[in-house]
């Protein structure tokens, strides 16, 4: 068993099903959301937002701090707004944030969103994070999503030594070039 540990947005329901396929040996199926990008039916191994004791190895997705607007940006567009919008009267009673809002303001709604996202996850969380785990594995926010120059199926392959999957690389580059088609704006306003 395994577990992948990451926060909302960054691509840890995906990288689930790519470990689970080398973890088990098994044929990797992706099937990616063509309108938010997000993974979530190849969901098989334990991928959360938290750290469950006992469950090794732990595989977390680490972001840079460059990668927070970002990810809040793709979080919303993949689930939250959603979320938000199917939840107002929970998001009202849960947090403060949300008491005084107009929810059928999207810019307001989105600022809001983005404000309770980076009170969460933000580098004093991500010192902290590392300061307290000792991680197996430490993957890049930006290799999962193709931004930088690693190869996520080789990095793969070498933490499990077994030869690099054929397959499994090309449905990585077939997720990253679906997830940059859609977030094009957003990856150039964060990234250049």
């Amino acid at each position: 068993m395994y577990q992948i540990y990451y926060i909302p947005g960054s691509g840890g329901s995906f990288l689930d099903g790519v470990v689970s396929a080398y973890h088990n040996n098994k044929r990797f199926r992706l099937e990616v959301d063509p309108d938010s990008g997000h993974c979530h039916k190849n969901k098989v191994g334990s991928s959360n937002h938290f750290i469950v004791d006992g469950v090794n190895p732990v595989i977390f997705v680490k972001p840079d701090s460059d990668d927070f607007d970002f990810i809040s940006d793709m979080y919303w567009t993949k689930y939250n707004k959603q979320w938000l919008c199917e939840n107002e009267d929970y998001a009202r009673y849960e947090w403060d944030w949300y008491e005084t809002i107009d929810f059928t303001d999207d810019l307001e709604l989105k600022s809001t969103a983005h404000i309770v996202f980076k009170e969460s996850w933000n580098d004093e969380w991500l010192e902290n994070t590392m300061s307290e785990n000792n991680f197996d594995l430490v993957i890049p926010f930006k290799t999962i999503f193709g931004l930088d120059s690693s190869n996520l199926n080789n990095m793969l392959s070498d933490y499990f030594k077994t030869p690099a999957r054929v397959d499994i690389g090309h449905k990585i580059l077939e997720y990253q070039k679906i997830n940059k088609e859609i977030f094009k704006e957003e990856i150039s306003l964060h990234y250049n």
